[in-house]
């Protein structure tokens, strides 16, 4: 079989996946509505690998699909031209977008890449920091680096024997997971320990309500709501990638290839 078929067959098969497993399956706390928007995905031909990624602005989202393209589902169409290779990518508060792509770091201007600065280690993944800054994470597997990136200067906050998952921030402070551990850190400051899932867990989505203070996090199939030190399941059968925006938090599942929103009714979100 050659590789262009394999690739359609397995997007075949993703979108098999999201019609097989309807968003009526998720279990979620009484007041909660989940929105399926995986429609937009297939709409778009995308296909979601397990690095898949995504960010929503306003009325506007962008998918970062397994065969490494950037795509924004609205209009279906690629941010960047077809064989650009985006390994990781980034909003700020300001719009800039940060892309990673071979070890480079650049931001898009009117369609185009402008490269900015070669990275340290050929795994580094992006994510928007405070300010316009950005936060830079990864390098050996016992070894990770958080590094916080202002255009102009490199600082490095925490350093980590386990491999850091996921990276978001809340104003000046800052939240990332390696494995089945929740850290938080400012500038300036030691890093601490704000959670611990049982061994065998892995923390795969985080977001933050900045309005009311909540950390969600996600595993592969729930998502929780941190209430000091309590982890409360608010959705089972539903998990993967976070994102909190406009009163809504959204989820991106590359396990049953679902993209959903969802509204915690009620309770002042």
């Amino acid at each position: 079989m050659k590789l262009g078929s394999l690739r359609w067959l397995l997007i075949v098969i993703g979108l098999h996946a999201a019609l097989a497993y309807p968003v009526e399956s998720v279990i979620a706390e009484q007041g909660t509505r989940v929105e399926n928007l995986s429609a937009t995905i297939r709409k778009a031909g995308a296909w979601l690998g397990p690095s898949a990624d995504f960010e929503v602005v306003g009325r506007v989202a962008w998918l970062l699909g397994g065969d490494n393209t950037l795509l924004d589902l609205g209009s279906g169409k690629r941010i960047l031209p077809k064989g650009f290779v985006v390994h990781a990518f980034a909003r700020t508060a300001e719009g800039t977008v940060a892309v990673i792509t071979e070890n480079v770091l650049g931001i898009i201007t009117r369609g185009v890449f402008l490269p900015t600065t070669r990275l340290p280690f050929g795994n580094m993944r992006v994510a928007a920091g405070p300010g316009e800054s950005l936060l830079l994470f990864g390098g050996p597997q016992d070894d990770q680096h958080l590094i916080r990136y202002d255009g102009e200067r490199h600082a490095t906050l925490l350093r980590v024997s386990s491999p850091i998952g996921v990276v978001t921030h809340a104003a000046k402070r800052i939240f990332l997971t390696a494995g089945n551990k929740l850290y938080t850190v400012r500038p300036g400051e030691s890093p601490a320990l704000l959670f611990l899932f049982p061994d065998g867990s892995e923390i795969t989505g985080l977001a933050v309500n900045t309005r009311k203070g909540e950390i969600f996090v996600a595993t592969a199939d729930a998502v929780f709501a941190l209430d000091r030190g309590v982890a409360e399941k608010k959705l089972a059968g539903l998990g993967g990638r976070l994102q909190w925006r406009d009163g809504y938090l959204y989820v991106l599942d590359p396990v049953h290839s679902i993209f959903a929103r969802v509204r915690f009714v009620g309770n002042g979100n």
